[in-house]
């Protein structure tokens, strides 16, 4: 019995020297992996510094997307250039429904002789300065080119407004205008509406083109867009800048509705079409291929 009880404390010492072991390896193990140079220390540092290193390239990635911008919108160290001024004696241009990536404000310089035309300006961009301005007396009305499907179209603004019809005369007359606020029959800066709508001399009128009655269902117009020059086709034997003799081509197909229709000065005009035909490469203008597709709420006509 007392040899086995001597056993039993050798037991027990060995027992409590393994936990005091076992402890200070724990302590050892803790510190590797929650000290100064901890595993777990280490970690932590390495992922905050991957995630500031993320975020470092987000911020930088922004920086760089507004420079971008800034560089599309025209400005110069961060500084957007005012939008120019505009006369309000008109309803503003509408180009809204145009894409963006193949329409260009087209302005001219009168300065120069001869005038010099600029035309490579997307609406995505700051409007030129001398864009329109339809002052009485100035008359220099808003223009647009559209360059889908590579067949360039010149556009020109026309405001909504009202006539008034001349008098009967032995001499020729100046037909007067107004132009009327927003899609009202209400001239700009007036208060009375025109309320005539039948065109009889010495009395204002409406021009029916804007009014829901005389375009046949398109509603109260603020504007229209309309063909600056006269149509031609992509056709191969139209000719630029033709001489006399070569103004006789015909510029186009009588029947052929896959041609695409152009709208460019100096060109030789799309004639001897027939009326059916006319009607559906204008409605086609809007399709692939064609100088307004990829665009929205645009409805083409002849």
């Amino acid at each position: 019995m007392k040899r086995l009880k001597n056993k039993k404390g050798i037991t027990l010492i060995a027992l409590v020297v393994t936990i005091v072991v076992l402890l200070i390896l724990a302590a050892i193990s803790i510190t590797a992996l929650v000290g100064e140079n901890g595993l777990i220390t280490r970690a932590k540092l390495a992922a905050e510094k991957t995630n500031q290193s993320v975020q470092n390239d987000i911020a930088a990635m922004e920086e760089l997307n507004q420079q971008l911008e800034n560089l599309i919108n025209g400005e110069v160290g961060g500084i957007k250039p005012e939008e120019p001024t505009f006369t309000t004696v008109a309803n503003a241009p509408d180009i809204s429904g145009f894409n963006k990536s193949n329409t260009y404000y087209v302005s001219w310089d009168l300065t120069s002789s001869p005038y010099t035309i600029n035309d490579s300006t997307l609406i995505s961009g700051i409007a030129p300065s001398n864009w329109y301005d339809y002052t009485a007396g100035v008359n220099h009305y808003a223009n647009i080119k559209t360059t889908g499907g590579g067949n360039d179209c010149y556009w020109v603004w026309i405001p909504r407004y009202a006539y008034k019809v001349p008098t009967r005369s032995g001499t020729a007359q100046t037909i007067e205008i107004k132009f009327l606020k927003d899609d009202t029959n209400i001239p700009i800066g007036e208060t009375e509406a025109i309320t005539n709508t039948t065109p009889t001399p010495g009395t204002w009128v409406v021009h029916p083109a804007f009014t829901d009655a005389g375009n046949r269902g398109f509603g109260e117009l603020t504007g229209i867009w309309v063909a600056k020059y006269e149509a031609s086709s992509n056709a191969s034997k139209v000719v630029e800048n033709p001489t006399a003799g070569q103004l006789a081509i015909d510029g186009g197909s009588d029947t052929d509705t896959d041609l695409k229709v152009r709208v460019k000065p100096n060109v030789t005009s799309w004639r001897n079409i027939t009326v059916n035909n006319i009607f559906t490469v204008c409605q086609n203008l809007t399709t692939t291929g064609n100088s307004l597709e990829n665009t929205s709420d645009l409805d083409s006509h002849m």
